[in-house]
Formats: C-alpha cells, sequence, structure tokens
C-alpha cells in the first residue's frame, strides 16, 4: 500500500504557495504604485528604468495572473514617453493597451489609455480624434463609476474646450458631434475637476484644475486679481511634491500678471522667488527666469542688472538650443543602431534560415541515398 504522505506532500505544497502567490502579487502591486508615486514628482528617468525592469521580470511568467499588472506597466511606460515628447511611440504603447483592456474588460486601464490617446491627440492639434477618445472614457467612467479617473477626464475636457478657441474650423466639425468649446463650461469643468482631484488626492489635476483657471481668468476674463490668485494656490501643491520646475514657472507667471498691473515691487518679489531656483532648473526654464528679471528691472529703469540677466537668459537659451540639438543626434544615433540591430537580427534569422534548408536538403539527399543503397542491396540479394 503507497505511503499516505505521498498524496499528502503535494497538497501541502500546493497549500504553502497559495499565500505567496498572493503576496508575489500584492508586492508587483506595490511596486507599481511607487513608479505612480515617481511619475507624480517627475522622477521619469527611474520610473521607466523601474518600469523596464519589472515588466521584464513580468514577461518571463506567462500567468494570467499577471495581465493587468503588464498592461498598467505599459500604460506607465507610454506616460514616460509622451513626458519626454515621443509622442508617437507613446500613442502605438497607449493603443495596444486599450485594445488589450478593452479585450480583457480591464475598465480602469481602457478608461485611463483613452484619456492619454485624447492627450496625445490634443497635443498634436488632431482635436476631433481627442474628442472621440474622451467621449469614449466619458462613457466608461459613468458606466463603471470610475470616479477616481474623473478629475482627470474633466482636466483634458477643459483643456481640449480652450484650446478649441483657436482653430475654428475644427470647432465648428466638433459641435456638430456635440462638443460644445464655450468658455463657462471650461471654468466649470475645471472647477468640477479640482472637486473630484482634492477628493480622490490627484495632486497633479488640482494643480492642472488650478492653473485652468488663473489662464481663464487673465487670458479670457482679463481679471488679473483672479488669475494671481489660482496661479498662487497651485504653488503649495508643487512644493508637496518637490516640483522646483513648476513651482519657479508659477512664480514667473504672477511676476508678469503683476508687471501689467504696473505692481513693479511686487513683480520683483516674485521674480526673485523663481530665480531661487535657478540652478535646479532646465535650460529653457532658466532662461525664462532670467529673462523674467530682465525685463523687471527694464521696467524699474535699473538697465545694468536688466542687461546681465538678460544676457544669462541668452546664454541658457542658446545652451537650450544645444542641448535640443545634442538629444536630436543622440536619438537618430539610437534609431540608427537600433535598426543595425534590426538588421543584423534579420541577417542571423535569414542564415539561419539557409543553413536550416540546407540541412533540410541534405537530409533529405541522405534518406534518397539510403532509400537507394538498400534497394541496391535488395536487388543484389536477389541476383
Amino acid at each position: 500500500m503507497p505511503n499516505r504522505y505521498f498524496y499528502i506532500f503535494p497538497l501541502f505544497i500546493v497549500f504553502c504557495s497559495c499565500p505567496a502567490m498572493a503576496q508575489d502579487v500584492y508586492s508587483i502591486k506595490k511596486e507599481i504604485e511607487k513608479i505612480d508615486s515617481l511619475l507624480v514628482y517627475n522622477q521619469f528617468d527611474l520610473a521607466e528604468n523601474k518600469v523596464d525592469s519589472l515588466h521584464l521580470l513580468l514577461n518571463t511568467n506567462n500567468n494570467a495572473k499577471y495581465r493587468e499588472q503588464k498592461l498598467t506597466l505599459r500604460l506607465q511606460k507610454g506616460i514616460v514617453l509622451e513626458e519626454k515628447f515621443e509622442f508617437n511611440k507613446s500613442l502605438s504603447i497607449f493603443l495596444e493597451v486599450l485594445s488589450e483592456a478593452e479585450s480583457y474588460k480591464l475598465n480602469k486601464l481602457s478608461c485611463q489609455a483613452n484619456i492619454y490617446i485624447a492627450l496625445n491627440h490634443e497635443i498634436n492639434s488632431n482635436y476631433e480624434n481627442a474628442y472621440r477618445y474622451l467621449k469614449a472614457a466619458s462613457e466608461q467612467c459613468q458606466a463603471f463609476h470610475l470616479d477616481e479617473l474623473y478629475s482627470t477626464l474633466l482636466i483634458r475636457s477643459a483643456s481640449l474646450r480652450r484650446v478649441m478657441q483657436y482653430d475654428k474650423e475644427q470647432a465648428q466639425r466638433l459641435e456638430k458631434l456635440g462638443f460644445k468649446f464655450d468658455l463657462d463650461s471650461v471654468m466649470n469643468d475645471a472647477a468640477k475637476a479640482i472637486e473630484y482631484a482634492q477628493k480622490y488626492q490627484n495632486i497633479r489635476d488640482v494643480i492642472d484644475g488650478n492653473s485652468l483657471l488663473g489662464i481663464f481668468y487673465i487670458s479670457y476674463k482679463g481679471d488679473k486679481d483672479k488669475a494671481i490668485a489660482y496661479f498662487l494656490k497651485v504653488i503649495p501643491n508643487y512644493q508637496k511634491i518637490n516640483d522646483f520646475e513648476g513651482e519657479a514657472m508659477m512664480y514667473c507667471n504672477v511676476s508678469r500678471i503683476y508687471l501689467e498691473k504696473g505692481d513693479g515691487r511686487n513683480a520683483l518679489k516674485y521674480s526673485n522667488r523663481a530665480y531661487q531656483f535657478y540652478n535646479k532648473l532646465t535650460y529653457n526654464s532658466k532662461s525664462s527666469a532670467s529673462h523674467q528679471k530682465a525685463t523687471v528691472f527694464g521696467y524699474l529703469n535699473q538697465t545694468d542688472s536688466a542687461y546681465h540677466y538678460m544676457q544669462i537668459a541668452l546664454k541658457d537659451l542658446d545652451e537650450f538650443h544645444n542641448k535640443q540639438k545634442s538629444d536630436n543626434t543622440k536619438k537618430l544615433e539610437e534609431e540608427y543602431q537600433n535598426d543595425k540591430k534590426e538588421e543584423t537580427i534579420k541577417n542571423k534569422n535569414r542564415q539561419m534560415a539557409l543553413i536550416i534548408g540546407l540541412l533540410l536538403v541534405i537530409a533529405f539527399a541522405t534518406v534518397q541515398i539510403i532509400r537507394k543503397n538498400r534497394k541496391i542491396n535488395a536487388q543484389n540479394k536477389v541476383f
């Protein structure tokens, strides 16, 4: 009679592995949350490294339990690429995520993909497609009660309505599809977005909502004081996530409005606050901060200081353009090297196919020779 432990031991192993599997999914979920946090804090390079590493790890396991995690990582990869202005690559990833998420009924992921695809089209001034994907996201938000995504949806809707002011032809086409783009809708969407963002602690949407309202009041209502109030509301949120660049540029905005009001003292105060982050800024933002200081000093008739900061602004602008050229050259080189690698792989595949073909021919010829020899031997035996 077989030992009873022969049957019990496999069950014991399965039983013990269940908590480990659950723990594994939980730990992956925590890593994905860390990546989300890195994206909020503008740590895009670090986020991309973690995405690539984790995705590579999960790809070694074809278990369906990781499907949602893999797609979430793909979405995060797309977000990183969009932040790096690689819009074609990011759009390709978002469309891939949308297709798979819809096929597996992962409603939150497909809604997020729709929102990011809409943003991609908005950036590329394809407002009709932007609206179509936003509409799909809105329907998903309502159907599946995805309230935590509603603030982002409203931000995109408000932003699209705002930019539609500059393209009347596309605006007319969208009106026929049912999309209104009046300015009051911009304000209402942005205000609602802030409410939902605060409820679900979406700090980026709080920032974007207040920024949109600031732009709305300065650009369309001419209410400088309200614009300043909304821009200043953004500052503490930038401070929470250590976004020095965002904080500096918002101080520059406030400084510009005070200058328009003829208030040189406050204009200088806020340009100084922006400039205190100078060493932490990218060259483009450095140039903006320096230029604003130069403009304020020019207004105050302090010509030496104005000239000094204008020289710094021009130098930073030149560095920015040089960096862009360097980045473009590096990107072209990477694409060239990738093309070479792909061509090498194709050549190796062709060589392998040729070798396999030759081996098959040799094998076939060998079989024929063996058969022929056997036939000859058989004939020899007969005679």
